[in-house]
């Protein structure tokens, strides 16, 4: 803002004491001509850097907020990492559970000898053969 407005200054100073000068005219072997700055035009040139100086400001704002959006969003993605990586060893941990679940009905499960039906029929058989056995006996 103080720049701006020693800017502003300057001018008006630079043009004011130019325009007091006497401004050579333009010839083929003379300089350029020296270009003073009418109230008016300083006044645009004041205007045009008030819009610049704003519309920079704007803009810094913006670049700022994007950069904490970059932020967040670096932050969102170690974090989805880690997720996606704690998700991987719970999948693991429970395929290991399922197998040892498989493994325990496997040593749970009867085996062919300790079916109830067949101990019935040994245990029938068995009193009809003694029962048998004693009736020949006498």
């Amino acid at each position: 803002m103080q720049v701006r407005s020693a800017l502003v200054v300057l001018l008006l100073t630079v043009s004011g004491a130019l325009a007091s000068e006497e401004v050579p005219t333009k010839t083929s072997n003379t300089q350029d001509a020296i270009h003073c700055f009418t109230e008016q035009e300083v006044q645009d040139i004041d205007a045009e850097l008030n819009e610049l100086e704003e519309a920079d400001s704007i803009n810094v704002e913006i670049i700022s907020a994007l950069k904490l959006q970059i932020t967040n969003y670096q932050y969102l993605s170690k974090q989805d990492s880690l997720m996606l990586t704690l998700m991987q060893q719970e999948n693991e941990l429970l395929q290991q559970n399922i197998t040892q679940y498989k493994e325990l009905v496997k040593l749970v499960e009867p085996k062919w000898y300790e079916n109830k039906y067949l101990w019935f029929v040994f245990g029938a058989s068995s009193l009809l053969f003694s029962a048998e056995l004693l009736d020949n006996i006498k």
